[in-house]
């Protein structure tokens, strides 16, 4: 189970990890940012800080979640959702650093970006 709880919370900061490097590659300026809550930050306080901080982020909230499934009295349940949030996330991360070094969206970008849509709408 614990082995378990690593691989899925490595997969999820190797992902992140990817997912910087490629938005640090792509984007330059904030504008090019299509999440209109990062984009913000990102005129703030600079495209790289606000990816690295978000990557920061990101590792001490998988850290934490890991070590809550760890100490859970619900192991099975905890352990079965973080698998499939891990999954989900480690999908979407890995869509989102391939479709920015390839310059070109991809089946789970196009929905990404309706979901940005509607928080610009929203924000």
């Amino acid at each position: 189970m614990n082995i378990l709880v690593f691989i899925i919370a490595s997969l999820i900061i190797i992902t992140k990890l990817l997912d910087v490097m490629s938005t640090l590659y792509r984007i330059h300026h904030a504008s090019q940012e299509t999440n209109p809550i990062a984009g913000r930050w990102m005129a703030k306080y600079g495209v790289k800080r606000v990816s690295w901080g978000v990557f920061v982020v990101v590792v001490v909230i998988v850290i934490l979640s890991s070590f809550i499934v760890w100490i859970s009295p619900f192991k099975t349940l905890a352990l079965t959702i973080f698998i499939l949030l891990g999954l989900f996330v480690s999908i979407v991360q890995s869509a989102v650093a391939y479709a920015n070094y390839k310059g070109r969206n991809n089946l789970v970008t196009r929905i990404v970006r309706r979901v940005h849509r509607l928080l610009e709408m929203t924000f």
